[in-house]
């Protein structure tokens, strides 16, 4: 058992220290965060967006924690009263392709991405700009949500932009009231928590703008979020760098589940792909 880091990390994170790493350009693994964050570029107003770098962040604390709380939500699931109905087998995999997005998108302000990189998304900002769907931290589907200057404030006011493309255990989730502080509580009619009365103690993990499809996320745990990459990029930022258009999809690293009973510490690990070998190229750049 233990934590795994994913594989195209340094070697040996600083344990004690949150790092960034610069991502070099024509790398698959440059490629892929490249592709995520231009495929929902789509409108004309976006045409001149172009990105500057981008940095891995490698926080193996906050790593740790967030990994934590998504497999408590996956053990969660595989309990008895947890169950899903659509799916009786409780399957681990089906589990952790609904319950973590690879990625969400959330711009912030040039001053803070630092902190950021070094403290994760903190709750306690919420309400900054909206609380529309809950108090909590903002996490988009499109990287256009998020490239509004609104959001994604520039430096000085026309310099550069930036935006932290995350891992989010988005679990269970329902939609999202103004200013409510915590989610709904899972009623016991829930269709996902079919019997006893578990449910009306339980809390839902992350409010959304709609059931169908969502394209707003919020979470109300800063564990339930990993800042796993920052982009900087400029609204007019000339001729953009190529890139190799990918599936935009990092690997999940292995849960150590065993396909027998889904709960052991020690079974099979189950993993959704790896990057490949070119992807470990990459520079230390910063420290926090």
């Amino acid at each position: 058992g233990g934590f795994v880091v994913p594989q195209h990390w340094s070697q040996s994170p600083d344990p004690a220290t949150a790092q960034t790493f610069n991502v070099i350009h024509g790398t698959h693994e440059y490629d892929m965060v490249a592709s995520s964050f231009h495929s929902t570029l789509q409108s004309s107003a976006h045409k001149n967006i172009r990105i500057t770098s981008i940095k891995r962040v490698e926080n193996l604390a906050a790593w740790m924690c967030y990994v934590s709380k998504r497999d408590a939500m996956i053990t969660r699931a595989k309990t008895s009263k947890f169950k899903r109905r659509s799916d009786p087998r409780g399957d681990v995999v089906d589990l952790l392709n609904r319950y973590e997005k690879i990625w969400l998108y959330h711009g912030c302000a040039a001053d803070v991405a630092h902190k950021i990189v070094s403290q994760g998304l903190n709750r306690s900002n919420a309400g900054k700009h909206a609380c529309m769907y809950g108090r909590g931290v903002y996490l988009a589907r499109d990287a256009s949500y998020s490239v509004n200057p609104t959001y994604s404030t520039p430096k000085n006011g026309f310099g550069a932009s930036y935006m932290f493309m995350c891992r989010v255990a988005v679990g269970e989730f329902c939609v999202g009231r103004n200013n409510q502080i915590v989610p709904d509580s899972m009623p016991s009619s829930n269709p996902f928590f079919p019997s006893g009365d578990i449910g009306n103690a339980t809390l839902y993990d992350s409010t959304v703008d709609q059931l169908s499809n969502p394209s707003l996320y919020v979470t109300y745990h800063d564990s339930q979020v990993y800042p796993e990459y920052l982009i900087e990029f400029h609204r007019n930022g000339g001729r953009a760098k190529p890139y190799n258009c990918v599936p935009p999809a990092l690997p999940t690293p292995p849960l150590f589940y065993s396909f027998g009973d889904g709960l052991g510490g020690t079974g099979t690990p189950l993993s959704r792909g790896a990057l490949s070998n070119d992807a470990h190229h990459s520079t230390s750049t910063s420290t926090s």
